[in-house]
């Protein structure tokens, strides 16, 4: 069993849209203080999480899959 703290979306590994869950995160980066920049693939969104906060603000794309299957 894996066991840690979670930081950032859901310990349960729910998924979703909304700005408390993550849905395939890819990648992330933290800034000097903690903060998290995460790339959350599967909303195509990049969401901002400060150090200590339980939801995460919306910095760059949509979070709706547009460009699904464009060809």
């Amino acid at each position: 069993t894996a066991s840690g703290t979670t930081v950032a979306g859901q310990s349960n590994a729910a998924t979703g849209s909304a700005l408390n869950f993550l849905n395939y995160p890819t990648d992330i980066a933290l800034d000097a203080s903690g903060n998290m920049y995460i790339l959350d693939g599967g909303n195509n969104r990049v969401v901002y999480w400060a150090v200590g906060a339980s939801v995460g603000v919306l910095i760059a794309g949509t979070g709706k899959n547009t460009m699904h299957n464009t060809f």
